[in-house]
């Protein structure tokens, strides 16, 4: 059986483990930011109308390792080992969708994205520019002012004739 889980997120972290309980079940949990598929495989099926003990394996190792395991996506294949059977095999893994309240980053062996969150876009990039050149303006403004109220110049003479009139 494959479990995977994905993200549409650039910049994210991933988290996977797998945990065998003592009280007949054991659990995957795959994990990308907050967002978590959680596996309930119960050690038990019923093998042609009987009920017997079924055992359930990691098989990353198998498939690929640690190449299955990305920042942004992150899958897993667990061997649902049942004894020999002529009729049928029922089976009742229990997967469902959490919202975490940890993200993947606060875990150990979490596999993140080395890009930096912080990168501006291309509208913060404009907002400075035009708040800057805004500032400079205002600033020259100010000064130009103060410069023409209290000189003694020609030039502040002329100014402040054509704001006289």
């Amino acid at each position: 059986m494959n479990a995977a889980l994905q993200s549409t997120e650039k910049v994210a972290c991933s988290y996977k483990e797998f945990v065998d309980d003592e009280n007949n079940s054991q659990y995957l949990k795959i994990q990308i930011q907050d967002r978590s598929l959680f596996g309930r495989f119960i050690k038990f099926g019923m093998i042609d109308g009987r009920e017997q003990v079924v055992s359930n394996s990691l098989l990353d190792n198998v498939y690929g390792g640690k190449e299955l395991s990305k920042s942004t996506s992150d899958q897993s294949y667990i061997g649902l080992n049942i004894p020999f059977y002529t009729k049928y095999a029922l089976l009742d893994p229990d997967f469902s969708v959490l919202i975490e309240q940890n993200t993947a980053r606060d875990q150990t062996n979490s596999i993140c994205t080395n890009e930096s969150s912080k990168k501006l876009t291309n509208a913060q990039l404009a907002g400075i520019i035009v708040g800057g050149v805004v500032f400079l303006f205002i600033i020259g403004a100010v000064a130009i002012y103060f410069y023409t109220r209290k000189s003694t110049s020609p030039i502040a003479m002329k100014l402040r004739k054509l704001g006289a009139k």
